[in-house]
């Protein structure tokens, strides 16, 4: 199969996206993870990884789309990190001082 790093940057921007959501909670509630380096993890994984691995993740995607290739993944995948990806775009760049 043609394109397998693409599925593979999919589900690895998908690890990262649930990251950033368990860290919107845990930054809009009280802080109910006691283990230090756990949530160290997840706040870098979903601060950081999330937005750079989905900004790459949209345009490999949107490439392949241009190009007309098949895209190897999965429908509920893509509508899922495309809607993750919208929520980062309006958390990081539309919403001022947060």
């Amino acid at each position: 199969m043609k394109n397998k790093w693409v599925s593979f940057l999919s589900k690895l921007a998908f690890i990262c996206n649930l990251c950033f959501l368990f860290g919107l909670v845990i930054l809009n509630t009280r802080n109910f993870i006691n283990n230090q380096p756990v949530e160290g993890t997840i706040v870098i994984l979903g601060t950081f990884g999330a937005l750079l691995i989905n900004s790459i993740l949209q345009l490999c995607l949107l490439f392949l789309r241009i190009t007309k290739k098949d895209i190897p993944v999965a429908a509920w995948l893509r509508i899922f990190n495309v809607a993750v990806f919208a929520i980062q775009i309006i958390r990081y760049f539309l919403m001022p001082g947060n």
